[in-house]
């Protein structure tokens, strides 16, 4: 939207044996109803049931550590009695969301450049899979940077228009959701995806679990490093996710992304390509907030003065779903707003599947000028169940494991992955 010079961000690649697959900025925010911590780096406790109990340790950093730069945190659990198995542990710092792990060995790198120099107590329970939470382990750590004043990313968000696919080649685009999580199942999408080698990616949004900037960190990955979406940093423009926000809060994903507006435009490979933010939490409910009174006539000048002849609008929640998300009906009046300018395609997140629909009109009812959406959350953070409804304008539906989508874009555009004679255009950037 805004045109500048991208630094890249440098983060740092998580410290696991394998790879296979966000703290807030000096405090965070603080979380509520957290088990109680036990003094030292261990503690143990049981369900009402008894059935087992569980031993929760910190084993990096050491209690009282002083830590400059960059460390890594490790922690385990151990069970006696009838184990029900681990479904994560949740971390914390001086009880700020901090990071959420999902995947055994539970280690990551934690940037103590990212807060003030000072004492912290860096705290962990684990989620088991009968839904009880364990008590907290919890020790001390010094932070000691020589920074005395909350750091502050000033980096300028750019859109990046890709790389140039080779004479006669159509431009690749690989789109995919709701995928940042650290686990070998990201991974496999992510290898998948690369296979393809895209011109351009576009993230859908979600980093699990609250899009903090450990998470991005390490979940999502450093720009570069092969098997998480970070490999990807070079060719990606994101949409952001409801896990972004905490409340009102979405630093994780700014810092990462050098301050990349809620919403922008560009053209490339001969299209136009939207991203829009279309969370509750910044555009409301209802068509009088105000956000969305502001992106919606922003939206509408965008599309006004687009010289394009295909575009392509990407947000994170559907408007249209039959998966157990629902539809985000507070989309209804940008969807007409897309429908009113003959916007050729919509990309979404958010529901943990893939799902095609036939072309619809502003008010959803099939239309051969209609615009296609595609629902891409199967980046892969779970499985979804199958559908909770179902419409007969609905296309196609998987919850295979890995449904990213690539698009082979000519123009015109006629047809998804259909490939048309006329080459893509060159490559040209747009900013608002």
């Amino acid at each position: 939207m805004s045109a500048g010079v991208s630094s890249r961000l440098v983060v740092l690649r998580r410290p696991r044996a394998a790879l296979i697959a966000a703290g807030l900025v000096a405090g965070g925010v603080a979380w509520a109803a957290l088990p109680a911590a036990a003094a030292g780096s261990c503690s143990t406790s049981s369900p009402s049931s008894n059935a087992y109990s569980a031993t929760v340790c910190i084993t990096a950093p050491a209690p009282g550590e002083t830590v400059t730069g960059s460390t890594g945190v490790t922690a385990t659990v151990s069970v006696t009695g009838t184990n029900p198995g681990v479904r994560e542990f949740v971390f914390t710092l001086d009880n700020g969301a901090l990071l959420w792990d999902y995947q055994s060995p539970f280690a990551w790198t934690l940037d103590s450049t990212r807060w003030v120099d000072g004492g912290y107590t860096l705290r962990v329970y684990a989620i088991m899979r009968d839904g009880f939470n364990t008590s907290q382990a919890a020790q001390t750590v010094t932070f000691s940077n020589g920074i005395s004043t909350t750091p502050v990313n000033n980096s300028a968000f750019t859109p990046t228009a890709g790389t140039t696919p080779s004479a006669g080649h159509p431009f690749v685009v690989a789109a995919a959701g709701d995928g940042g999580s650290g686990q070998s199942s990201e991974t496999s999408v992510v290898n998948l995806i690369s296979s393809w080698n895209p011109n351009l990616f576009l993230y859908l949004g979600d980093v699990y679990q609250n899009g903090r900037s450990m998470e991005f960190n390490n979940w999502y990955g450093a720009p570069g490093i092969p098997g998480e979406y970070g490999q990807f940093y070079s060719i990606s423009d994101p949409a952001i996710g409801n896990h972004e926000y905490v409340g009102s809060d979405i630093s994780g994903y700014k810092w990462y992304w050098n301050n990349v507006p809620h919403y922008y435009s560009y053209n490339t490979g001969g299209w136009h390509f939207v991203s829009l933010d279309n969370i509750s939490k910044f555009i409301g409910s209802t068509t009088s907030n105000g956000n969305y009174v502001a992106e919606s006539k922003w939206l509408t000048k965008d599309l006004n003065i687009n010289n394009q002849p295909c575009t392509l609008v990407y947000y994170h929640e559907p408007l249209f779903n039959v998966g157990s998300e629902g539809s985000a009906t507070n989309t209804a009046g940008i969807w007409q707003i897309l429908a009113q300018h003959n916007v050729t395609l919509v990309l979404n997140g958010h529901d943990h599947d893939y799902q095609r629909w036939m072309r619809v009109d502003a008010n959803g009812n099939p239309s051969p000028a209609g615009v296609t959406e595609i629902v891409d959350g199967s980046g892969r953070w779970d499985r979804r169940a199958p559908a909770s409804s179902s419409s007969p304008r609905l296309v196609r539906r998987s919850t295979q494991a890995q449904s990213p989508a690539t698009l082979p874009l000519r123009t015109p555009w006629r047809r998804l992955s259909r490939r048309i004679s006329r080459p893509p255009q060159s490559p040209r950037l747009k900013s608002s």
